[in-house]
């Protein structure tokens, strides 16, 4: 008789393949959930999904500049910028504010790698970025973990975008966030889609308006926006008037932005968004914004492509914290203004004439 031989695996062998095959049936779910998605938007998703769509679309965008930020520059207006600009120059010249809320540093890198490997190279890129802040770009003595632009990076990218791009302790934070995100979706779908599918919500409306505003003024100006400050950001308000140092896995994010920039050609502006005048203050006296002028001169020494659109610090009057970390009403039209006049100017003194062609896209 035939004697049949057992195959006894050991569970170190199997293991590799389980993950693998788990992270297979979340692939699939996540796409057959995105199916459906469209029908359940709340508004930040739905703006991060606006953008997706963009940086996916087939026909390739060729926008002579983009900017880069989180949820303080959403309301930029970059229509706006693009008649001002184009009027000086004398020639089309055509922008794209592609902030999105609780858009991490990690981001940053992710999306110019993307943006590039399916769209035409901009001729610069505008990082719109608070100059010290403590909300992921900068880390203080008694700091905590961020998680908030992990969810932003969870909705914009798939598993297999950030596979190998993120260490191993973050894209196995990624696929948690991505569990939790699809189990919620599949679990309520149907009382989600109730609430904000109502052709008579609140919601609905908002969604609806703000995807109209995002196409006529080129992903900025979201007037109607509501910007709720995450649990990360209200822990962070005692901490704004203590001194801040940068964080070294924040300054290796920004460089390798900065590296694929310069790589590819393109020219960088970091322009920093307002600070109230009472924190630039104290950022004066104790130190902190000679700190940051020293990693700016540290950035552009090494990155014969990264400029400072200055100033390099905007006090602002802000009524309360919230108006100032979102740039809300008060004050927003001011820094548009002076961030269009600032770019404007420093397109016009190198500029190389009419007679350069410069594409143009259509209207998103």
């Amino acid at each position: 008789m035939t004697r049949i031989r057992r195959h006894n695996l050991d569970p170190s062998q199997w293991r590799p393949y389980a993950l693998f095959l788990c992270l297979f049936l979340l692939a699939v779910t996540e796409g057959v959930v995105r199916g459906y998605q469209p029908h359940f938007l709340t508004q930040t998703s739905g703006l991060i999904e606006h953008k997706k769509a963009l940086l996916n679309r087939p026909e390739p965008l060729a926008y002579d500049a983009i900017i880069l930020g989180d949820s303080q520059i959403l309301r930029v207006d970059a229509t706006y910028m693009s008649e001002k600009i184009s009027e000086a120059l004398g020639r089309p010249f055509t922008v794209y504010n592609f902030a999105i809320p609780n858009h991490g540093l990690r981001t940053y890198p992710l999306l110019i790698k993307k943006y590039l490997a399916h769209h035409r190279k901009p001729q610069i890129i505008l990082f719109a970025i608070p100059p010290i802040a403590t909300t992921g770009e900068w880390s203080i003595h008694d700091s905590f973990e961020r998680t908030s632009s992990l969810y932003s990076l969870a909705e914009l990218y798939s598993l297999a975008e950030l596979s190998g791009r993120l260490p191993l302790k973050t894209f196995l934070a990624m696929v948690t966030i991505k569990v939790e995100s699809l189990s919620t979706l599949v679990l309520y779908r149907a009382r989600i889609r109730e609430l904000l599918q109502n052709p008579n919500g609140e919601n609905a409306e908002r969604v609806r308006t703000q995807h109209q505003q995002l196409k006529r003024y080129s992903g900025g100006h979201l007037t109607r926006l509501r910007v709720r400050m995450t649990p990360d950001e209200l822990k962070t308000v005692k901490y704004y008037d203590w001194p801040v140092y940068p964080s070294p896995e924040a300054v290796s994010w920004y460089k390798e932005a900065f590296r694929t920039t310069h790589d590819s050609g393109i020219q960088v502006l970091i322009a920093n968004t307002p600070l109230p005048e009472e924190i630039t203050r104290n950022r004066d006296r104790d130190g902190s914004t000679r700190r940051y002028a020293d990693l700016i001169t540290e950035f552009t020494t090494e990155f014969s492509n990264v400029e400072v659109l200055p100033p390099l610090v905007r006090p602002y009057s802000f009524d309360n914290f919230e108006d100032w970390h979102h740039v809300n009403q008060q004050g927003a039209q001011r820094f548009i203004k002076e961030l269009t006049h600032g770019f404007t100017a420093y397109l016009t003194t190198r500029d190389p004439g009419p007679d350069t062609p410069t594409a143009v896209p259509g209207r998103n």
